[in-house]
Protein backbone atom coordinates (compact mmCIF):
# COMPACT_ATOMS: atom_id res chain seq x y z
CA UNK A 1 0.00 0.00 0.00
CA UNK A 2 2.02 3.10 -1.42
CA UNK A 3 1.70 6.38 0.98
CA UNK A 4 -1.05 7.89 -0.90
CA UNK A 5 -4.13 5.27 -0.20
CA UNK A 6 -2.56 5.20 3.29
CA UNK A 7 -3.43 9.05 3.41
CA UNK A 8 -6.65 8.45 1.75
CA UNK A 9 -7.62 5.56 4.71
CA UNK A 10 -6.24 7.69 7.30
CA UNK A 11 -8.93 10.86 6.55
CA UNK A 12 -11.79 8.64 5.80
CA UNK A 13 -14.92 9.46 8.19
CA UNK A 14 -14.62 7.01 10.91
CA UNK A 15 -17.76 6.18 13.81
CA UNK A 16 -18.24 10.11 14.62
CA UNK A 17 -15.65 9.47 17.21
CA UNK A 18 -15.14 13.13 17.68
CA UNK A 19 -18.91 14.25 18.18
CA UNK A 20 -18.99 11.27 20.97
CA UNK A 21 -15.91 12.75 22.51
CA UNK A 22 -17.64 15.89 22.65
CA UNK A 23 -21.00 14.45 24.17
CA UNK A 24 -18.84 12.40 26.71
CA UNK A 25 -17.47 15.44 27.41
CA UNK A 26 -20.03 17.64 27.73
CA UNK A 27 -22.19 14.48 30.19
CA UNK A 28 -18.54 14.50 32.67
CA UNK A 29 -18.58 18.36 32.91
CA UNK A 30 -22.35 18.62 33.98
CA UNK A 31 -21.61 15.81 36.45
CA UNK A 32 -22.11 18.37 40.27
CA UNK A 33 -18.57 19.75 41.37
CA UNK A 34 -16.89 18.76 38.02
CA UNK A 35 -17.44 22.43 36.96
CA UNK A 36 -16.46 24.22 39.73
CA UNK A 37 -13.32 22.03 40.33
CA UNK A 38 -12.25 23.00 36.61
CA UNK A 39 -12.39 26.29 36.58
CA UNK A 40 -10.71 26.72 39.80
CA UNK A 41 -8.54 24.72 38.68
CA UNK A 42 -7.79 26.69 35.48
CA UNK A 43 -8.09 29.83 37.80
CA UNK A 44 -5.06 28.80 39.71
CA UNK A 45 -3.23 27.23 36.67
CA UNK A 46 -3.79 30.86 34.66
CA UNK A 47 -2.45 32.52 38.29
CA UNK A 48 0.65 30.36 37.59
CA UNK A 49 1.47 31.34 34.13
CA UNK A 50 0.71 34.78 35.61
CA UNK A 51 2.90 34.76 37.90
CA UNK A 52 5.67 33.50 35.88
CA UNK A 53 5.44 36.43 33.00
CA UNK A 54 5.58 38.93 36.00
CA UNK A 55 8.62 37.45 37.43
CA UNK A 56 10.50 37.00 34.35
CA UNK A 57 10.19 41.38 34.27
CA UNK A 58 12.01 41.99 37.31
CA UNK A 59 15.17 42.01 35.68
CA UNK A 60 14.20 44.15 32.72
CA UNK A 61 12.26 46.41 35.58
CA UNK A 62 15.38 46.73 38.03
CA UNK A 63 17.08 47.68 35.34
CA UNK A 64 15.03 50.34 34.05
CA UNK A 65 15.23 51.97 38.03
CA UNK A 66 18.51 52.00 37.68
CA UNK A 67 18.42 54.86 34.89
CA UNK A 68 20.33 53.84 32.73
CA UNK A 69 18.25 52.62 29.79
CA UNK A 70 20.48 54.38 27.19
CA UNK A 71 23.09 51.30 27.55
CA UNK A 72 20.94 49.68 24.50
CA UNK A 73 23.74 46.66 25.15
CA UNK A 74 23.25 45.86 28.58
CA UNK A 75 19.05 46.87 27.96
CA UNK A 76 19.26 43.81 25.12
CA UNK A 77 21.47 41.38 27.59
CA UNK A 78 18.78 42.15 30.45
CA UNK A 79 15.69 41.22 27.59
CA UNK A 80 17.19 38.07 26.39
CA UNK A 81 17.82 37.11 29.89
CA UNK A 82 14.34 37.79 30.70
CA UNK A 83 12.90 35.69 28.06
CA UNK A 84 15.23 32.99 29.02
CA UNK A 85 13.84 33.50 32.32
CA UNK A 86 10.78 33.16 31.33
CA UNK A 87 11.06 29.97 29.60
CA UNK A 88 12.54 28.23 31.72
CA UNK A 89 9.88 29.39 34.66
CA UNK A 90 7.05 28.60 31.83
CA UNK A 91 8.70 24.66 31.14
CA UNK A 92 9.62 24.21 35.13
CA UNK A 93 7.08 25.69 36.69
CA UNK A 94 3.74 26.40 34.59
CA UNK A 95 4.26 23.07 32.16
CA UNK A 96 4.18 20.71 35.21
CA UNK A 97 1.10 22.42 36.74
CA UNK A 98 -0.94 22.26 33.29
CA UNK A 99 0.14 18.39 33.05
CA UNK A 100 -1.53 17.84 36.40
CA UNK A 101 -4.76 19.66 35.48
CA UNK A 102 -5.09 17.09 32.41
CA UNK A 103 -4.16 14.27 35.10
CA UNK A 104 -7.02 15.79 37.29
CA UNK A 105 -9.40 15.95 34.53
CA UNK A 106 -8.31 12.16 33.29
CA UNK A 107 -9.95 11.24 36.66
CA UNK A 108 -12.87 12.86 35.83
CA UNK A 109 -13.12 10.91 32.64
CA UNK A 110 -12.52 7.74 34.52
CA UNK A 111 -15.69 8.56 37.28
CA UNK A 112 -12.95 9.32 39.93
CA UNK A 113 -12.86 11.73 42.06
CA UNK A 114 -9.49 14.26 41.98
CA UNK A 115 -7.40 13.71 44.79
CA UNK A 116 -6.53 17.29 46.70
CA UNK A 117 -3.41 19.17 44.89
CA UNK A 118 -4.07 17.09 41.86
CA UNK A 119 -1.74 19.90 40.33
CA UNK A 120 0.57 19.80 42.47
CA UNK A 121 1.02 15.67 41.22
CA UNK A 122 4.38 16.35 39.48
CA UNK A 123 6.24 18.19 42.25
CA UNK A 124 5.42 15.61 44.47
CA UNK A 125 8.41 13.34 43.16
CA UNK A 126 11.54 13.82 41.44
CA UNK A 127 11.11 10.97 38.97
CA UNK A 128 7.62 12.60 38.14
CA UNK A 129 8.95 16.07 37.86
CA UNK A 130 11.76 14.85 34.86
CA UNK A 131 8.99 12.78 33.48
CA UNK A 132 6.99 16.39 33.56
CA UNK A 133 9.90 18.30 31.98
CA UNK A 134 10.30 15.39 28.97
CA UNK A 135 6.95 15.02 28.46
CA UNK A 136 6.10 19.46 27.92
CA UNK A 137 9.59 19.43 26.04
CA UNK A 138 8.36 17.18 23.25
CA UNK A 139 4.98 19.14 22.93
CA UNK A 140 6.18 22.35 22.85
CA UNK A 141 8.79 20.87 20.13
CA UNK A 142 5.84 19.29 18.30
CA UNK A 143 3.86 22.56 18.38
CA UNK A 144 6.45 25.02 17.14
CA UNK A 145 7.01 22.85 14.21
CA UNK A 146 3.63 22.81 13.74
CA UNK A 147 2.88 26.57 13.85
CA UNK A 148 6.24 27.78 12.24
CA UNK A 149 5.17 27.30 8.34
CA UNK A 150 1.86 29.41 9.06
CA UNK A 151 3.47 31.85 11.03
CA UNK A 152 5.84 32.25 8.77
CA UNK A 153 3.28 32.08 5.63
CA UNK A 154 1.54 34.65 7.33
CA UNK A 155 3.87 36.76 8.65
CA UNK A 156 5.70 36.61 4.97
CA UNK A 157 2.30 37.87 3.25
CA UNK A 158 1.99 40.84 5.47
CA UNK A 159 5.57 42.06 5.32
CA UNK A 160 5.60 40.94 1.40
CA UNK A 161 2.54 43.54 1.05
CA UNK A 162 3.54 46.66 2.94
CA UNK A 163 6.71 46.72 1.60
CA UNK A 164 6.64 45.06 -2.11
CA UNK A 165 3.21 44.79 -3.55
CA UNK A 166 2.29 48.72 -2.22
CA UNK A 167 4.87 49.71 -4.00
CA UNK A 168 5.38 47.63 -7.13
CA UNK A 169 1.34 47.14 -8.03
CA UNK A 170 -0.44 49.88 -6.32
CA UNK A 171 -2.72 49.55 -3.01
CA UNK A 172 -5.86 48.14 -4.90
CA UNK A 173 -4.22 45.31 -7.10
CA UNK A 174 -1.85 44.41 -3.45
CA UNK A 175 -4.91 43.90 -1.25
CA UNK A 176 -6.12 41.56 -4.40
CA UNK A 177 -2.75 39.71 -3.92
CA UNK A 178 -3.14 39.62 -0.50
CA UNK A 179 -6.55 38.30 -0.13
CA UNK A 180 -5.01 35.37 -2.70
CA UNK A 181 -1.86 34.76 -0.29
CA UNK A 182 -4.02 34.77 2.75
CA UNK A 183 -7.09 32.17 1.18
CA UNK A 184 -3.90 29.99 0.13
CA UNK A 185 -1.87 30.16 4.03
CA UNK A 186 -5.41 29.82 5.72
CA UNK A 187 -5.59 26.57 3.26
CA UNK A 188 -2.15 25.41 4.15
CA UNK A 189 -2.93 25.89 7.54
CA UNK A 190 -6.13 23.68 7.60
CA UNK A 191 -3.66 21.33 5.96
CA UNK A 192 -1.06 21.99 8.65
CA UNK A 193 -4.17 21.32 11.22
CA UNK A 194 -4.98 17.99 9.71
CA UNK A 195 -1.12 17.01 9.96
CA UNK A 196 -0.89 17.74 13.49
CA UNK A 197 -3.31 15.11 14.46
CA UNK A 198 -0.26 12.85 14.20
CA UNK A 199 1.43 14.45 17.47
CA UNK A 200 -1.52 15.57 19.11
CA UNK A 201 -2.49 12.79 21.20
CA UNK A 202 0.54 12.24 22.59
CA UNK A 203 0.33 14.68 25.97
CA UNK A 204 -2.85 12.50 27.11
CA UNK A 205 -1.26 9.31 26.37
CA UNK A 206 2.19 10.19 28.43
CA UNK A 207 -0.23 11.69 31.41
CA UNK A 208 -2.11 8.19 31.27
CA UNK A 209 0.35 5.95 31.00
CA UNK A 210 3.00 6.77 33.75
CA UNK A 211 5.15 3.56 33.52
CA UNK A 212 5.15 4.12 29.51
CA UNK A 213 9.06 5.69 28.89
CA UNK A 214 7.90 9.28 27.00
CA UNK A 215 9.65 8.47 23.43
CA UNK A 216 7.24 5.01 23.37
CA UNK A 217 4.73 7.33 24.79
CA UNK A 218 5.66 9.82 21.44
CA UNK A 219 5.31 6.35 19.34
CA UNK A 220 2.39 5.14 20.37
CA UNK A 221 0.63 8.96 19.93
CA UNK A 222 2.30 9.03 15.96
CA UNK A 223 0.70 5.61 15.77
CA UNK A 224 -2.24 6.07 16.94
CA UNK A 225 -2.90 9.69 15.57
CA UNK A 226 -1.77 8.60 11.58
CA UNK A 227 -4.41 5.76 11.88
CA UNK A 228 -7.04 8.39 12.71
CA UNK A 229 -5.92 11.46 11.08
CA UNK A 230 -9.38 12.62 9.86
CA UNK A 231 -10.82 11.85 13.16
CA UNK A 232 -9.04 14.07 15.44
CA UNK A 233 -8.74 16.75 12.59
CA UNK A 234 -12.47 17.06 13.26
CA UNK A 235 -12.12 16.87 16.84
CA UNK A 236 -9.83 19.74 16.27
CA UNK A 237 -11.79 21.56 13.37
CA UNK A 238 -14.65 21.55 16.34
CA UNK A 239 -12.38 22.94 19.02
CA UNK A 240 -11.39 25.53 17.04
CA UNK A 241 -14.98 26.75 16.21
CA UNK A 242 -15.58 26.95 20.17
CA UNK A 243 -12.41 28.87 20.45
CA UNK A 244 -13.55 31.43 18.23
CA UNK A 245 -16.56 31.79 20.03
CA UNK A 246 -14.83 32.14 23.31
CA UNK A 247 -12.76 35.11 21.87
CA UNK A 248 -16.05 36.71 21.11
CA UNK A 249 -17.20 36.52 24.67
CA UNK A 250 -13.89 38.10 25.91
CA UNK A 251 -12.73 34.65 26.77
CA UNK A 252 -15.65 34.70 29.46
CA UNK A 253 -17.25 31.42 27.74
CA UNK A 254 -13.58 29.98 27.68
CA UNK A 255 -12.88 30.01 31.30
CA UNK A 256 -16.78 29.24 32.00
CA UNK A 257 -17.03 26.32 29.89
CA UNK A 258 -14.49 25.62 26.75
CA UNK A 259 -11.68 25.19 27.89
CA UNK A 260 -12.95 22.19 30.44
CA UNK A 261 -15.17 21.13 27.62
CA UNK A 262 -12.11 20.44 25.45
CA UNK A 263 -9.90 19.08 27.63
CA UNK A 264 -12.18 16.53 29.11
CA UNK A 265 -13.46 15.65 25.49
CA UNK A 266 -10.26 15.63 24.15
CA UNK A 267 -8.96 12.98 26.92
CA UNK A 268 -12.07 10.75 26.07
CA UNK A 269 -11.47 10.55 22.49
CA UNK A 270 -7.51 9.84 23.26
CA UNK A 271 -9.07 7.07 25.74
CA UNK A 272 -11.50 5.69 22.56
CA UNK A 273 -8.64 5.76 19.74
CA UNK A 274 -5.70 4.55 22.08
CA UNK A 275 -7.68 2.06 24.16
CA UNK A 276 -4.52 1.36 26.21
CA UNK A 277 -4.77 4.43 27.98
CA UNK A 278 -7.82 3.65 30.28
CA UNK A 279 -5.59 1.70 32.24
CA UNK A 280 -3.20 4.27 33.90
CA UNK A 281 -4.95 7.56 34.31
Amino acid sequence: MDINQRLRRSIEPRPHYDRDALREGAAILRAPGRSLALITNLLFCLLVVFSCLVFADLPQLAFLSDGVAADYTRYFAVKVASWVLLALLLLGVAAPVLLGRLRMAGRMCRGEEPLPFEVFYYFTDRRRYLRALRVSLLTVLCVVLTLAFPVLLFGGSTVLFQFVLTEELGLLVAIAVLIVLLVLCTAFSLAVLLLAGVWLLFPAIAVGNESLPVRAALSRALACGSRNLGTVFRFSLRSLCWLLLSAVTLGVLLLLRTAHHYILSYLRLSMTLCPKERESL
